[in-house]
């Protein structure tokens, strides 16, 4: 990313600045870090998205059936048709993977690792339409790309966090903002976690991009880790305990007993410690949901260029990273694994970090076999084209 577009996203702020003064610790407003108009995605086609796909969206209505309803789609046209006129939000999320053009919009935030990136979440609300005072458990950047947006912010150092008994939606029963801006287009506003915020449209064309972060909890990783090794044989050894000797009360869980149950455990853990790595990298890389087709409709021409193109295209949503040791190269696809000798880190960092890819520079990695199977596994899957 060149220095200008860096001053301009967080408002003269270096990278560095930002994650040592503001990163999950307060909120940063920056004016104008985008154009007037950073993206060119309608109220009507992203209704024609909700209605249309199984991607994930819901409706927020204040004063519906309760005092905040919240309602999941697909939906249909009747849906849209009977909203009131007001006080009401769509929301849809993993936008990204339809709309590969918003690749220039994350991308400006790849100072953050990768593997932090959750997804993009594109909102659509008429006047006052909003979900409520409420808190996020992650990062997130609002940008302001149509209509105006109200903030309230309550940034100080503790908030009451009860929350409300009459509706479904996690609500603030009460809130306090100390800070109120109004975003307009190219507007941007970063939010650390657990910061009380209450964004109100002010128009009827108010739209705002959130790019969210990724924040796995202690319970998640636990499980899901557990879950992917539990079946091993290793977990196959019973307790066994043929020195017993007598103890006088029956009732008891001695010790002893205490200390071989949690050796059987702990041993067993520490036994897969060392695939631990390897899991996360194929973990955190794991599509979400089942692939996304892209919303343009290609003409035969348009399909015959872009076969002609100098360039590959990562597919919409495809999740790559690397990590490594001191040995190996460890590379991550789709939760898939390919160890690599260190020589090849050049072209992984190379197909990490960019969504095209120039054929002729591809042709040159391919000579070497471990990276040629891994290109064409990609390609093989439709994650490139």
């Amino acid at each position: 990313m060149n220095q200008k577009k860096q001053h301009t996203l967080l408002g003269g702020l270096t990278h560095q600045e930002f994650l040592t003064n503001y990163w999950q610790q307060k909120p940063l407003l920056v004016r104008q870090a985008f154009d007037n108009t950073p993206i060119n995605i309608s109220a009507e086609e992203l209704a024609g998205i909700a209605c249309d796909t199984d991607i994930p969206s819901r409706l927020v209505i204040e004063n519906g059936s309760e005092p905040w309803e919240s309602l999941f789609g697909p939906f249909n046209d009747d849906t849209f048709a009977n909203l009131p006129a007001s006080h009401w939000t769509l929301l849809v999320n993993d936008i990204e993977r339809y709309y590969p053009e918003l690749n220039k919009i994350s991308n400006q935030f790849r100072f953050i690792p990768d593997w932090r990136l959750d997804d993009l979440m594109l909102s659509y609300a008429p006047t006052h339409g909003s979900v409520g005072p409420h808190v996020d458990e992650y990062d997130v950047f609002l940008i302001q790309t149509a209509g105006k947006r109200e903030w309230r912010i309550d940034s100080k150092a503790s908030y009451n966090q009860e929350i409300r008994d009459d509706c479904s939606l996690s609500i603030l029963k009460h809130f306090d903002a100390n800070n109120t801006w109004i975003l307009e287009p190219g507007d941007m506003l970063y939010l650390p976690p657990n910061m009380p915020h209450y964004g109100i449209a002010q128009d009827n064309d108010c739209m705002t991009l959130s790019v969210g972060f990724r924040a796995p909890s202690q319970r998640e990783l636990i499980y899901n880790w557990v879950d992917s090794i539990i079946d091993n044989s290793i977990f196959s050894q019973r307790y066994s305990d043929k020195e017993r000797t007598l103890q006088p009360n029956s009732a008891e869980i001695s010790q002893k007993d205490i200390s071989i149950l949690s050796k059987l455990i702990t041993e067993g853990l520490d036994a897969k410690k060392d695939t631990l790595s390897i899991w996360l990298g194929k973990y955190l890389t794991e599509t979400k949901g089942e692939p996304i087709p892209e919303l343009e409709i290609h003409s035969e021409d348009q399909i015959k260029k872009r076969l002609d193109t100098i360039h590959y295209r990562r597919k919409n949503g495809l999740r790559l990273a690397y990590s490594e040791d001191e040995m190996t190269l460890h590379f991550f696809t789709d939760g898939e694994y390919f160890p690599l000798d260190k020589k090849l880190k050049k072209s992984i960092v190379y197909l990490c970090n960019n969504n095209t890819y120039n054929k002729s520079l591809i042709k040159k990695y391919n000579k070497n076999p471990s990276f040629k199977k891994i290109f064409n596994t990609l390609q093989k899957n439709g994650g490139i084209n």
